[in-house]
């Protein structure tokens, strides 16, 4: 069974205008059939092996969901350890991201630039899952807060500050390859805005979320009637970069917010923000809510003594490819200047919401 799946996004032109917009997924209605019959142990164990992308989050997130059904309570130790593991997959996939989707030259080699920042995070990752990896145990009967493993700096593209970067893009004058990402997203799309899109995955009571995850919910979720989106939306710059954002094209605020939280990211290893603990469900039952690299990961277990009776997944790329939702809301009756602008407007958007899955962009135009 394929996992990943795949996503085809068709777009209908007509005089101009993005006049019909269909998400096609090829992704599995519901992944978590596979673990049902088979003792929660093994489960956390093989799962994250079936995912080529966000592997720790997925682990993470069936180890919470799997504690919280065996009525184990992890402590703040435990769980400032999974949050740095988080975060540290979170940062490895997006530096690969900027560089891949960003950064390189067409389809031709990393920068040596590239390379090292790459390589250098790299080696802080397999450092932190070396001393990390009793946190990676189910329901661990003693756990001691593992030494955060020193870091490699950040590359230069990604010390200037936000508000200087912008101040940059203002004046007209590029001075690295940041820059030039930004000034290339207003230049090719800042005549054609984007329209509003959903608005960000607020909070989601585990009480009123867990009945609801079947496999329907997962394929296509939507909460009190309404789409919405998870993942860089989430992401709050400062007041005054906000301000200086005000007039930017939606894409670019979106690369900014990128860049954004990579800069946070060595602070954030170090000063973690954990949610509350989750609350008491039902005897046997489960719910796990991680912050993954692309939004919000749930994972839902019911057991029967240590066996699973029913699992779901609800990963973030059905939230924000939903068929109604945000790629959709922000493109349907936007006005492009032919086919080719359409398409590139609709994969940029895509990449930086940034589905977990590939993806292919189609036009039809009509008269």
């Amino acid at each position: 069974m394929n996992l990943a799946g795949a996503l085809t996004i068709k777009l209908q032109l007509q005089q101009q205008t993005i006049s019909a917009l269909e998400i096609r997924s090829t992704r599995p209605r519901s992944a978590g059939r596979l673990f049902r019959g088979r003792p929660i142990g093994q489960v956390v164990r093989q799962l994250p092996l079936l995912f080529s992308l966000c592997g720790l989050a997925q682990q993470i997130a069936a180890l919470t969901a799997a504690e919280q059904a065996l009525g184990y309570e992890a402590g703040v130790a435990l769980r400032q350890a999974r949050m740095q593991l988080l975060l540290a997959e979170q940062g490895r996939e997006q530096l690969l991201r900027l560089w891949r989707d960003w950064l390189a030259e067409g389809s031709g080699p990393l920068s040596n630039e590239a390379q090292a920042a790459l390589l250098g995070f790299n080696r802080f990752y397999a450092r932190l899952l070396v001393s990390h990896k009793p946190a990676l145990q189910l329901a661990p009967a003693v756990f001691k807060a593992p030494a955060l493993p020193p870091q490699e700096p950040l590359p230069d593209l990604l010390q200037l500050s936000i508000s200087q970067r912008l101040e940059r893009l203002q004046t007209g004058q590029p001075e690295d390859a940041l820059d030039h990402c930004l000034q290339r997203l207003e230049q090719r799309f800042s005549a054609v805005p984007l329209r509003p899109g959903c608005a960000a995955l607020p909070v989601l009571a585990a009480v009123q979320l867990q009945p609801r995850l079947d496999a329907d919910f997962c394929c296509a979720p939507q909460w009190q009637g309404g789409c919405f989106e998870t993942g860089l939306i989430d992401q709050k710059l400062t007041l005054n970069d906000q301000e200086m954002t005000r007039n930017l094209h939606g894409l670019t605020v979106r690369f900014i917010k990128l860049i954004y939280q990579l800069q946070l990211l060595p602070e954030r290893l170090h000063n973690q923000s954990l949610e509350q603990a989750a609350p008491t469900l039902s005897p046997g039952t489960g719910l796990a809510q991680i912050p993954s690299a692309r939004g919000r990961l749930i994972h839902s277990l019911v057991l029967d003594g240590e066996q699973v009776a029913d699992y779901q997944i609800l990963a973030p790329t059905e939230w924000n490819f939903h068929p109604q939702g945000t790629l959709r809301q922000q493109l349907l009756g936007v006005t492009v200047a032919d086919a080719h602008q359409a398409r590139a407007l609709a994969q940029t958007l895509t990449l930086l919401i940034d589905p977990c899955v590939g993806f292919s962009v189609e036009v039809t135009e009509h008269a």
